[in-house]
């Protein structure tokens, strides 16, 4: 098991904008006698739920756990600027009777962490200008590079095209069922929506004659006074068409 998945699980278990999460903080800037590093800080933001800063010391090997048991002090060096501090580790790798008495444990159990044992609320003490620097320069050190945010862009593009396809596809075959059942209709009824029927006229008509039900022949003479009362419009419009464009024995077309 390795230290990442347990940083990937923290960082999803401490998210932001509820959350700052760093990892490998120093316990200062420039080059201090004793360099300390937590492996991760998380800071709550949000006043409601208490602004605490909460430590994590990762662990994924008993020998791991062991050494830190021989010194203490290390961990204690940023536990004391902490409200709660926490030993983070697969199940099984750290007894919960071998933790100093403040410390909590955080299991990692498959793709889950569990607390194990609550961590004690401890009287951190204040933040010196150079821990504080420490922190921020955690913060600058975690800021995505160029590389990253290309990478970030292309998975976008390619996330993007991946959606645009599927999409397409959806209805292009929503295109094609109904294509298909287009030509059914006008196969089995004879009316070709393509050759010019006044589609809104058509669907009146044939709801009109569904809703005679039992007298089809009056529906059918329906649509013959309509279809005649279509065609003597058209002829009219065609005369007065003709009349207007007859040319007069001057040449000129009439008013």
């Amino acid at each position: 098991m390795s230290a990442s998945t347990i940083y990937d699980l923290l960082a999803k278990r401490y998210p932001a904008p509820e959350w700052a999460f760093f990892t490998e903080v120093r316990n200062s800037t420039g080059y201090a006698s004793k360099v300390r590093t937590a492996d991760a800080l998380a800071m709550s933001l949000w006043p409601s739920r208490g602004i605490h800063l909460h430590g994590f010391e990762v662990k994924v090997s008993r020998s791991d756990w062991r050494r830190e048991l021989k010194e203490p002090e290390k961990a204690e060096d940023f536990a004391r600027l902490c409200d709660f501090w926490w030993i983070v580790a697969p199940h099984g790798i750290v007894p919960v009777d071998e933790l100093p008495q403040a410390w909590g444990l955080i299991e990692q159990r498959g793709k889950r962490l569990v607390r194990a044992r609550e961590a004690y609320l401890r009287e951190p003490e204040p933040l010196t200008r150079r821990r504080l620097a420490a922190l921020l320069r955690a913060t600058f050190n975690q800021r995505p590079g160029a590389k990253e945010l290309e990478d970030a862009r292309k998975q976008g593009v390619k996330d993007g095209e991946k959606l645009a396809t599927s999409r397409s596809k959806r209805r292009l075959q929503a295109y094609e069922d109904l294509h298909k059942k287009v030509r059914e209709f006008e196969k089995a009824s004879g009316l070709y929506i393509e050759h010019g029927w006044a589609l809104p006229e058509l669907g009146r008509n044939l709801k009109a004659f569904l809703e005679r039900g039992s007298k089809p022949i009056d529906a059918l003479r329906d649509l013959q006074h309509r279809a005649e009362q279509i065609n003597r419009d058209i002829v009219k419009q065609i005369e007065l068409h003709e009349a207007f464009h007859e040319p007069t024995s001057s040449g000129e077309v009439s008013a």
